[in-house]
């Protein structure tokens, strides 16, 4: 998991409302609709009690993290707090104080869990589907469409195969030689592009940590781009070129997790 930096999320707590409108305007939807397009629940949001319980290990707390997760959720409907204790005794609090979903975070993993449920929702994926799914709302639909995803870590996995059941010409690259094998080995409809820096593209998904990593002339005039990566793979001269740009570093995906869990608490997700 990319570690985030006090500066890619200090905006959040003030921001979110006025994000998830350009979210709306590049989609034609909200993050929370986008998200319930695959992980569809049943729960009234206003009576989900949500706990971020900051997490002390490893490289330690990110400043800023847990009350950005936590005004994610309150923008997306919950009833969410930060727990006055870290670690386990912050998961024994969350408990007592009746929590539904519970967020923390280490160096490793970003989780979201449901405590009566016994459901757990993992950032990669759920962050990957999310990222499709709003590169797919953004173009109007994908089938037949070629969309190139680059990194195959498990954001951008998850996003070329929910892409290709979408019905997408997936094209793929990760400059780790060993997975983009294994991945086209075992998604016989993914297509590797190791050679994707010659040509340009009409829809793109960047789930790699390179910074400006897309060049102008990798981008058709009016792409779609979807950025789940950190630091962000494309700066305004590539940006300016594109009909619609989908990039935040932690809400798309933490109303991801949210969905997820409380989908998969439910039996509902996939139906």
């Amino acid at each position: 998991m990319s570690r985030l930096t006090p500066g890619d999320i200090a905006y959040i707590e003030k921001e979110i409302g006025a994000y998830d409108e350009e979210f709306a305007a590049a989609t034609g939807k909200s993050m929370l609709e986008c998200a319930r397009e695959d992980f569809p629940f049943f729960a009234s949001l206003k009576n989900v009690r949500a706990a971020v319980v900051p997490v002390t290990g490893g490289l330690g707390l990110i400043a800023g993290f847990a009350p950005g997760v936590r005004a994610i959720l309150e923008h997306a409907g919950c009833q969410a707090f930060v727990t006055a204790r870290a670690d386990a005794a912050g998961l024994g609090e969350a408990c007592r104080r009746g929590a539904d979903v519970v967020f923390m975070a280490d160096d490793e993993e970003y989780i979201a869990l449901a405590l009566g449920g016994r459901a757990v929702s993992f950032n990669g994926a759920a962050t990957g589907v999310a990222f499709a799914r709003a590169l797919a709302l953004a173009a109007e639909g994908v089938r037949g469409k070629e969309v190139l995803v680059l990194g195959l870590g498990a954001v951008g996995l998850a996003a070329a195969k929910h892409l290709a059941e979408q019905g997408a010409r997936v094209g793929v690259y990760d400059t780790d030689e060993t997975r983009l094998a294994a991945a086209t080995a075992c998604r016989p409809e993914f297509r590797a592009a190791p050679a994707w820096r010659a040509q340009s593209h009409r829809y793109v998904l960047d789930a790699t940590p390179v910074a400006g990593l897309l060049a102008p002339e990798h981008i058709r005039r009016g792409a779609v781009l979807s950025l789940p990566g950190i630091p962000l793979g494309a700066d305004a001269r590539v940006t300016g070129l594109c009909a619609a740009v989908i990039a935040n570093p932690l809400e798309l995906g933490t109303i991801a997790m949210l969905a997820q869990v409380l989908s998969l608490a439910e039996g509902t997700e996939g139906e």
